[in-house]
């Protein structure tokens, strides 16, 4: 299993071109526990709120939220040891499951089509009066984080990492169709130093909707100049390079592509 203990250490996240299993695998507990994390607070804001379901900004609260929260969890290596094993049961009955799992998400009564989602919008002075101390801490929090990220700092690298990595939708995360509409913070002359150019870039189609993805628009605005393309992860998976594609007012898009 991997070592989480330098966490406490403050031993950075390793540096080294060529990652091995356990540091793959350290890097998957990472990203999953964070997202996780901020769905169940998406999850939780809205019902606060007392709205029908998760929308794209809940969402986007959430992860703000999470950014500001993730290192103070004292449960950390454990939760992430915990989502390490979950990763490994997934892995090894990946192919007996698939069906199962699709069936169990069509079958679910929870799910509530997107037509019907109550729009966003804040919890009222009202219903924010009448709930328990410990949810009026949250939603303070989470107005807070999100009210100042703009002009918030980072403190340290995973922090960078996190804030820069902010997404706005992401159809998927699997390693070979994976396809992403986030913000950064670089500009153009840092993206340039710190990575290398993505000389024949060619986004995809996503498998289903992303409206915030349109890949015909990102290949005509990287040829126009627009847009930047960038190898930001050198064959992720073998013979698969993640390309991001990034515009001078910080909106990125992020694909998976065949290496050159």
């Amino acid at each position: 299993m991997t070592d989480y203990s330098f966490m406490k250490t403050g031993r950075g996240i390793p540096t080294q071109p060529e990652l091995n299993i356990e540091d793959e695998k350290y890097i998957a507990s990472l990203l999953t526990l964070f997202t996780s994390n901020a769905i169940i607070n998406a999850s939780e804001y809205s019902t606060i709120c007392g709205r029908n379901g998760i929308t794209k900004e809940d969402v986007k609260y959430a992860l703000i939220f999470e950014v500001f929260e993730f290192l103070k969890n004292p449960n950390i290596i454990s939760d992430l040891q915990e989502i390490e094993k979950d990763i490994e049961t997934e892995m090894d009955n990946e192919d007996d499951d698939d069906d199962q799992n699709w069936e169990d998400v069509e079958d679910s009564s929870n799910i509530v089509d997107d037509t019907d989602i109550e729009s966003f919008s804040r919890i009222t002075q009202t219903k924010f009066n009448t709930l328990d101390n410990s949810d009026k801490e949250f939603v303070i929090k989470i107005h807070k984080y999100y009210d100042g990220c703009d002009n918030w700092v980072p403190t340290n690298k995973l922090e960078e990492i996190l804030i820069d990595g902010l997404p706005i939708s992401a159809f998927s995360t699997d390693a070979k169709f994976y396809y992403a509409c986030f913000k950064t913070l670089l500009n153009f002359e840092l993206l340039t130093k710190k990575y290398q150019a993505s000389l024949d870039p060619l986004p995809s189609k996503p498998l289903g909707n992303m409206n915030c993805y349109d890949h015909e628009q990102i290949l005509n605005d990287i040829n126009n100049g627009l847009a930047l393309s960038f190898i930001s992860e050198k064959n992720i998976i073998n013979g698969i390079d993640r390309i991001i594609a990034v515009y001078s007012d910080g909106r990125a898009f992020a694909w998976h592509q065949r290496a050159k």
